[in-house]
Formats: C-alpha cells, sequence, structure tokens
C-alpha cells in the first residue's frame, strides 16, 4: 500500500502548490498547504523535547513507549525519512523543487 501511494507524489505535489497559488481558496487551507510543501522539501522544523533525567527503572511503561516511538520518529526524520528496503516505490523519483512546477 505504502509503495502504490508512494507513486502519487507528483501529482500530490502538484495540487497542493495548485492550492497554495490559487486566491480563491481559503486562507486556512492555503496556509495547510504551504506548509505541507515546506515540510516535504526541506522537513519539520526541529522541535525541542523536554526530557526529565531519572533512572529508566523508575518511568512508567507509558513513558517508556512514548520515549520509544519519540526515539523512532527522530531516526526516521534524521535519515530523511526514507523507508529501507522493500517499503520504497520502485522506480520513483524524488519530488521537483516547487518552484518548477510553475
Amino acid at each position: 500500500m505504502t509503495a502504490a501511494a508512494r507513486l502519487h507524489w507528483p501529482d500530490a505535489i502538484r495540487v497542493m502548490a495548485e492550492i497554495l497559488n490559487n486566491p480563491k481558496v481559503q486562507a486556512q487551507v492555503r496556509l495547510m498547504a504551504g506548509n505541507s510543501l515546506l515540510d516535504r522539501g526541506f522537513g519539520k522544523p526541529a522541535q525541542a523535547i523536554d526530557i526529565a533525567k531519572r533512572p529508566l527503572e523508575d518511568m512508567t511503561d507509558d513513558e517508556l513507549a512514548t520515549g520509544v516511538e519519540l526515539i523512532r520518529l527522530a531516526l526516521a526524520e534524521a535519515s530523511g525519512g526514507v523507508p529501507s528496503g522493500n517499503e520504497a516505490a520502485e522506480g520513483s523519483e524524488p519530488p521537483e523543487p516547487v518552484s518548477s512546477l510553475h
């Protein structure tokens, strides 16, 4: 499913750019399209994470699970969010810069 969805990235980027540049579209929707394009083109802005410094043994299961998920997200973002192995769509190319869509 992921590979099939990735085959449509050119259309998705094009649609977001069209929404962003269409003055008839509501400002909130245009802002969301712009943010989506920036996130895909440059990555999401880094966020500070306040981590309590205490032994793992003192943390609850929920706190540990949250910590693991934050680490997974950080690793995925640091690697460009590119899946490994068979998850990537074969034959797909990286998105064009938005400026070249005009």
